[in-house]
């Protein structure tokens, strides 16, 4: 049985604005670039850390904060050659980012996920999110996912930057299942990534069902709920 859904949110329930990552760029160009790289170079340099930040979460299970991935992206920018990185700069760039993702928000990933949610809502007693972040904060996306009109299917959100772990961590999932009313058995995950979403998941006994990076959509977990409550 089915009693609890958690859903990650990138690439599963929404997917990023491309004029975010352009602004970001654009941002950095203008304001702390002192080698004068252009906005592609600093572009390839973003997507370079974000890339690795997540790969070495799949293979430690740790969270690295907005504060650690800007720091990776200045020293990759060489920005400290020429100016010390300290706690303010790194905090006000994390803000203008926070600013810029509101200002170029993401979409849903599928047409059908505010009917699928409302669908599973009114099946499966708890709908919860289960992601991780990186550069954006897990509250600033809650704002979005209050401007999506999705935010109120779920009855909580983790967020690896407010819970230190990270998927596939399996202290993560066992932060979920421990604030669950119900069985790890009867907690379905769904997600876009194998390894986070799947491995994670299923290591501590939750079930797991990838959608999106293969031929699978939300409607077709609406479909597999319908099955199991037949």
């Amino acid at each position: 049985m089915i009693k609890h859904l958690s859903f990650d949110v990138w690439l599963t329930l929404l997917k990023s604005n491309p004029d975010f990552k352009k602004a970001k760029a654009a941002m950095l160009f203008q304001k702390y670039n002192p080698k004068k790289l252009t906005e592609f170079e600093i572009a390839k340099m973003m997507r370079k850390i974000d890339v690795q930040c997540t790969r070495l979460t799949e293979i430690q299970g740790l969270h690295f904060d907005s504060f650690q991935m800007i720091a990776f992206l200045l020293l990759e920018m060489g920005y400290e050659e020429l100016t010390p990185i300290d706690h303010s700069t790194l905090s006000s760039i994390s803000d203008e980012f926070q600013t810029l993702f509101l200002e170029n928000p993401p979409s849903l990933y599928d047409e059908n996920t505010l009917r699928a949610l409302d669908i599973l809502s009114d099946i499966v007693p708890v709908l919860t999110i289960g992601s991780n972040t990186g550069f954006i904060l897990g509250e600033t996306i809650r704002e979005i996912l209050r401007k999506e009109k999705i935010y109120f299917f779920f009855m909580d959100e983790y967020f690896s930057d407010e819970i230190t772990w990270a998927k596939p961590n399996f202290d993560f999932f066992g932060y979920i299942a421990t604030r669950s009313r119900f069985v790890i058995k009867d907690i379905l995950h769904v997600g876009d990534n194998p390894i986070a979403d799947g491995f994670g998941p299923t290591q501590i006994g939750m079930q797991s069902m990838i959608i999106n990076s293969n031929d699978n959509t939300i409607m077709d977990v609406v479909a597999f709920v319908k099955e199991v409550y037949k």
